[in-house]
């Protein structure tokens, strides 16, 4: 054989068509020779059809493999969205609620700084009551001129005004 055929894939119509040098009395018979040959040529061409099968059905997977993945970044970029459109409307849930609790508590804060500003600008009651009791025992003292022996008894509780 020459070297350019040896590098050469072989063709089942490469192999049909090869034919083999008579080796004096004693060669091959010839029929035998192309039955056998019919079927490795038959073997062979099942063989290449079945590789050509194969490399096609690599190509199609190949193909659908691209598409998945194409399909996987397109899950996997939508999730991504939607999770950060939840964080962001939850922070923005969480930050309008903090906002609503922090108006009502500053709103809250500032009507009881008024009250105990009014509170606090008004005398306290219990010295309201002592100088009211005071006056009024003045003025029975002035009035009446009791005994200097006369001792007025509060009772116990005249402070407890709830």
């Amino acid at each position: 054989m020459e070297k350019s055929e040896d590098k050469k894939k072989l063709t089942p119509m490469d192999i049909h068509d090869k034919e083999f040098k008579h080796r004096g009395a004693k060669g091959y018979d010839a029929y035998d020779v192309d039955l056998f040959l019919d079927r490795i040529i038959d073997d062979y061409a099942d063989t290449l059809d079945e590789n050509v099968d194969l490399r096609n059905r690599i190509v199609e997977l190949e193909s659908q493999q691209e598409q998945v993945e194409k399909e996987r970044q397109a899950i996997i970029d939508r999730a991504n969205e939607q999770a950060q459109s939840i964080v962001n409307n939850a922070s923005s849930e969480e930050n309008s609620e903090l906002e609503n609790r922090f108006n009502v508590l500053k709103s809250e804060y500032l009507k009881l700084k008024a009250d105990l500003q009014a509170i606090s600008n008004r005398p306290d009651p219990d010295v309201l009551l002592d100088k009211t009791v005071r006056d009024a025992l003045n003025s029975i003292n002035t009035e009446n001129k009791p005994d200097k022996n006369l001792e007025i008894v509060f009772p116990d509780n005249y402070r407890d005004h709830d």
